[in-house]
């Protein structure tokens, strides 16, 4: 069931806000979680990535958008829902996931 394996996220901190001045080393990241998760777990993981980095990154909520090549660029990313319902079937090689201060 494809719903039941792990997907690999490239995922990006838009360097704006309170992340001006991020690092791009920093700012791009992957994250390996199983499809069928709630996004609110993915965000636990991404808001625990950030808070391993140096201030002023590290104290930073977040909002994640879903990014996809072609005419739908990016959906914002509701936390109740499954990361199947944003990504199934192969993914290209970008980023998947932009990470955004939410103000």
């Amino acid at each position: 069931n494809a719903k039941m394996t792990n997907i690999t996220l490239n995922c990006f901190i838009i360097p704006t806000g309170s992340f001006s001045g991020i690092s791009p080393r920093s700012a791009s990241f992957e994250i390996t979680i199983l499809r069928s998760t709630d996004v609110a777990v993915l965000q636990t993981q991404i808001q625990n990535y950030i808070n391993q980095l140096p201030s002023p990154f590290n104290d930073v909520d977040i909002f994640l958008r879903a990014y996809h090549p072609g005419p739908v660029k990016y959906r914002v990313m509701k936390e109740q829902s499954p990361i199947s319902q944003y990504f199934n079937g192969d993914l290209p090689n970008v980023f998947h996931i932009l990470v955004q201060e939410d103000r």
